[in-house]
């Protein structure tokens, strides 16, 4: 159990304060200015600060280091003390702290090298205070100048720059909010579970919201509960930091300091509401579903946090550095929900450069998530020297989950903007059509702005990664879309798009319906059109309502690091429905230049001209070929997926008569496909009984002669569980058990004996 202090121990720390503070102002030459931390004084558990605070100066702006306070009868040496020290430091990316209980003081300081945290000096007073806590009254003279000692000590670690001071908007963006989030997710979670045994309607409503975000965005946690407590924690940390930040600029953003002690979360939220009345934001400020759902201890967290900012005066603090906190708060929003699907930023502004003919146009990311594309959008614009009004009056963003719509609202926001309304709204794309109506809050005088969804210039998206194995986990809406998408392309063009295409397929073809005649849609998408008939389907039927420019790919490693997906990028411009010429021409561009190498602007501006100019320019940064419609049939007869079109093999078809098949010489079948290798793909042979593991090589990569061994072991059975019953095979039928309630479609196709991959 924490220790903490209690309520009668206050004083003593207030006095703590007024003496630290009373001994600095008379020397001008310390770099210890006050002391503060009065209203965080710990009376709990698991509180987020410590309980004194030291500033570099006077407007509370400048941390420098956090003491943790016990009275005399907790030992210095408590684990609980002692640990809670270093968590409060770090919560705020400090890298000392003092622990004091008037007998003793230890001062702590982080090892750079293994980042742990190190006694560096300690003072003893414990041959005049015992554990008896009357001692503290009785020697306050002698304790009080080993307090000075010691504030004489840490001044002077601070006069040598041992240790950086860092301001206060910085810290807690860099370090609180995380620390927040990660630390709370856990008991936030169990706590809605608790509440979903008695509220089915919550239960259901996590289920269904976990069918939907998993995923997309969640991939990096396993549990729906803490997925959604992550998503909840953040939300309450964002509206708070936000609310802050614009205090300054909105007098109705000044009543985020009425969310104090016997405050309850409804009521903080219908705060909120009056807020984003006033001056919009509503992707930022709106509730989302349960959040008012909240441990007592997560909750009080939040009302120190908010004091925090509060009396380090916040909203004063980030007028100089506004953009630059945003920023850090974004990407660690996004670090914390959205993991590995999220655009890197230098991707992004290659994309929308080479999209973007008109930077006078409209333009739409409607799959925005957290807002890089839109980020990127205005920049460019800004870049160009459209009119800022013009700007923010042009760029659209939406979502059909509204948890990364909160970022997304923050990521549009700088300081010039901010009383400038951002376009972003929750929407699902299948829904979004042209004339349609939105309506926003102008925040420059808090009046409701209704807004017409216009025709697009431009489009540039990172479209779902989600495929045919995983189409099963989305609503009926979506599934009627689908359908009516396919029926359309079918009676325009006589091709029917495959049960099996993936969820973006679909997509793009209703985003032609968003573009102008002759409007550029820059899209990111997985592979999977590339080696499929599924995809050459796909890719005919796209030719037909799209001039397709440009198709690229990374030629340094993958642009989504953590993710299993490989992606390309379309380059379309929206014609005419009509068969494309044969002497028409597709460009393959290989982007050499990794994402580093991108935020040089000579790099940026050669792998641009590349596309833009129709020609290669460095072939370091990216390579072109080019090839017609005629020529990639000739390609596509000799059963080479698009990929080779990277490549330069236009010697192939000049070779063709002196090519054999591969089938002449070897046996070839094609696997199944299971979007599951980790059910029929292990390292060990023992998970199930002998007669059903194979060994295989699952990746050639590590071949480096005509000789391979295998490096996997392949599992499947074609015995019914009674079958393998009877045979006491019970390990085989207990391995496959423990998946059947985590199956996909493309599993579950296989029938009732699943596991039995017949194609392979």
């Amino acid at each position: 159990m924490a220790v903490t202090l209690k309520a009668n121990e206050r004083s003593w720390a207030i006095q703590i304060i007024q003496e630290i503070s009373a001994y600095v102002k008379n020397k001008p030459d310390f770099k210890i200015k006050m002391a503060g931390g009065e209203t965080t004084i710990n009376t709990g558990k698991q509180r987020m600060f410590p309980d004194v605070l030291l500033f570099g100066d006077e407007n509370q702006s400048l941390i420098l280091q956090g003491w943790e306070l016990k009275m005399p009868d907790v030992p210095i040496d408590d684990i609980d003390f002692v640990t809670d020290s270093w968590r409060k430091a770090e919560n705020l990316g400090l890298s000392s702290t003092v622990i004091w209980n008037f007998r003793y003081a230890v001062f702590y300081v982080k090892n750079k090298i293994t980042g742990k945290f190190e006694a560096v000096e300690t003072w003893d007073n414990s041959s005049l205070i015992s554990e008896n806590r009357n001692d503290v009254i009785l020697y306050k003279s002698n304790w009080l100048k080993t307090l000075f000692k010691v504030v004489d000590e840490v001044n002077r670690y601070f006069s040598l720059e041992s240790f950086k001071p860092l301001r206060a908007g910085e810290a807690f963006v860099n370090a609180t909010l995380e620390a927040f989030v990660l630390q709370n997710k856990s008991a936030t979670a169990e706590y809605l579970k608790e509440k979903g045994k008695e509220n089915s309607t919550l239960a259901n409503f996590i289920d269904l919201w976990w069918d939907s975000a998993s995923g997309e965005y969640i991939k990096d946690e396993k549990d729906a509960y803490i997925a959604y407590s992550k998503v909840i924690l953040l939300d309450w940390i964002n509206k708070i930091t936000f609310a802050h930040i614009i205090r300054s600029r909105f007098a109705v953003a000044e009543k985020i300091t009425e969310i104090k002690d016997d405050i309850t979360p409804k009521i903080a939220l219908s705060i909120f509401e009056e807020i984003t009345a006033k001056c919009d934001f509503f992707s930022v400020f709106h509730k989302i579903e349960y959040e008012e759902i909240l441990p007592k201890i997560v909750w009080i967290q939040l009302l120190e946090i908010n004091s925090f900012l509060c009396n380090t005066k916040f909203d004063y603090i980030v007028q100089s550095d506004m953009q630059s906190l945003l920023e850090s708060a974004i990407q660690i929003s996004q670090r914390i929900i959205i993991g590995q699907f999220t655009t890197d930023y230098r991707l992004a502004n290659f994309l929308v450069r080479i999209a973007v003919k008109n930077a006078n146009g409209d333009c739409l990311d409607p799959c925005c998530g957290t807002g890089t594309f839109a980020r990127s959008f205005i920049d460019y614009k800004l870049e160009k020297g459209v009119s800022i009004d013009k700007v923010y009056k042009s760029v659209f963003s939406s979502d059909r989950q509204s948890f990364p719509l909160q970022i997304a609202d923050l990521a549009t926001v700088s300081k010039e903007s901010v009383n400038l309304p951002s376009i972003v709204f929750q929407k699902n794309v299948f829904d979004l059509n042209i004339g349609d109506k939105i309506q926003i809050v102008n925040p420059a005088d808090g009046k409701l702005l209704n807004i017409e969804i216009p025709q697009f210039d431009t489009i540039v998206s990172n479209l779902p990664f989600i495929d045919f194995c995983r189409h099963n986990t989305h609503d009926k809406s979506d599934t009627i879309a689908k359908r009516k998408i396919a029926e359309d392309v079918f009676e325009k063009t006589a091709i029917k798009i495959s049960d099996r295409s993936d969820y973006y397929m679909y997509i793009i073809f209703h985003l032609w319906k968003l573009l102008k005649n002759n409007g550029t849609a820059c899209v990111l998408t997985s592979n999977s059109w590339m080696s499929t008939a599924a995809g050459g389907n796909f890719i005919n039927s796209l030719s037909q309502f799209f001039v397709i420019k440009g198709i690229i790919k990374s030629g340094t490693g993958r642009w989504f690091k953590n993710a299993e997906i490989i992606t390309t990028a379309f380059i379309l411009e929206k014609k005419n429905i009509s068969s494309p010429k044969m002497t028409e021409r597709v460009n393959f561009y290989l982007l050499k230049a990794n994402l580093e190498e991108l935020e040089n602007r000579q790099i940026l501006n050669k792998a641009v001209g590349t596309v833009l100019q129709n020609k290669e320019i460095d072939n370091e940064i990216m390579s072109r070929q080019e090839y017609s419609w005629q020529k990639l049939e000739e390609i596509r007869k000799l059963n080479l997926s698009f990929n080779v079109g990277f490549h330069k093999v236009n010697w192939l078809v000049r070779f063709k008569s002196n090519l054999i098949p591969l089938g002449a010489l070897f046996f070839v079948y094609r696997g199944a496909k299971t979007g599951q290798d980790d059910i029929f793909i292990s390292q060990s042979p023992d998970v199930v009984d002998k007669e059903y593991v194979s060994l295989m090589l699952k990746n050639s990569k590590g071949c480096d002669t005509l000789i391979a061994k295998p490096d996997n072991y392949f599992i499947t059975s074609y015995k019914t569980y009674k079958e393998l019953e009877s045979l006491g095979h019970t390990k085989t039928i207990q391995y496959f058990k423990q998946f059947e309630n985590n199956l996909n479609q493309s599993v579950l196709q296989h029938g009732d004996i699943w596991y039995n991959l017949k194609e392979a």
